[in-house]
């Protein structure tokens, strides 16, 4: 899991030259995910960068908050400021998008050599484009082993989209790939709120892509995103009924370093 690698130990930074060396430290600690959903329908990616493991951060925060009580109420306030800081910082959406590939056409309708061509095309395009712009922010490469690249399989109701699949692999043989299912995200829940358990979700609706879809939609949109930073403009720009598959792209990521194997997921299909 993410935990395992760890973050890079904080450097003890002078006067001279502190921010830039808290921004290096930053970035040392930064894990970049580029996720995919293939469906040629409602084709998603989503570019996240990840700060910090969950874990690693709690324990900063449990003892950042004891030396702030020891300091007195004065020492407490910026010491949560802080926290919430870089809390939000943790998980950042860097670009995504939500797309029909092939708009004009019934996803039957689409001959293999279609599907893909328009695949290749996005891949050149906006998603190419995505990388680069985030290369300032510390994002590595499309062909590099730091990029982890997450690959939705498809199931066999959507057996066509896996020419996508084959697609995606081969584009990031580079990257560090994995294929995942949706038994990672499928996972995820609060605490405090036991009702959006997928349990729930299948009891709701009557397949189970709809209790898939709509469990990641609801934990997303109104739970898990409004917690981190965000690139506004994305998420106003995923059109309403592909809202969905987005949040699906986010979770798939959260699922996989929540519960999957970094070492074995390459193998599980």
């Amino acid at each position: 899991m993410l935990s395992s690698r760890g973050p890079t130990p904080s450097k003890k930074l002078g006067s001279a030259g502190g921010q830039e060396g808290a921004a290096e430290t930053k970035k040392n600690r930064d894990r970049w995910f580029l996720s995919f959903d293939c469906a040629t329908k409602s084709f998603a990616f989503a570019l996240l960068r990840i700060r910090e493991p969950a874990p690693d951060l709690f324990a900063r925060a449990v003892a950042v908050a004891a030396a702030a009580a020891a300091g007195g109420a004065s020492a407490l306030q910026p010491a949560i400021q802080a926290l919430n800081s870089e809390t939000r910082e943790g998980l950042y959406l860097a670009a995504g998008a939500a797309v029909d590939l092939v708009p004009e056409k019934k996803n039957k309708e689409i001959p293999t050599v279609e599907r893909v061509g328009a695949a290749v095309e996005y891949l050149r395009g906006p998603v190419a484009k995505a990388l680069e712009a985030a290369a300032a922010d510390g994002c590595p490469a499309w062909d590099s082993p730091e990029l982890n690249v997450v690959v939705e399989f498809q199931m066999g109701a959507n057996a066509p989209a896996r020419a996508i699949t084959i697609v995606l692999l081969t584009h990031f043989a580079g990257a560090h790939t994995f294929l995942v299912g949706p038994a990672y995200k499928n996972k995820l829940w609060y605490r405090s709120r036991p009702d959006l358990k997928h349990c729930h979700f299948i009891e709701r609706y009557k397949s189970l892509y709809t209790a898939n879809k709509n469990h990641a939609k609801a934990l997303y949109f109104d739970h898990i995103g409004p917690l981190f930073d965000h690139r506004v403009d994305v998420l106003h720009s995923v059109p309403s009924r592909l809202r969905k598959d987005f949040a699906d792209c986010v979770l798939q990521v959260l699922g996989f370093l929540a519960y999957g194997d970094l070492e074995k997921a390459a193998k599980n299909f």
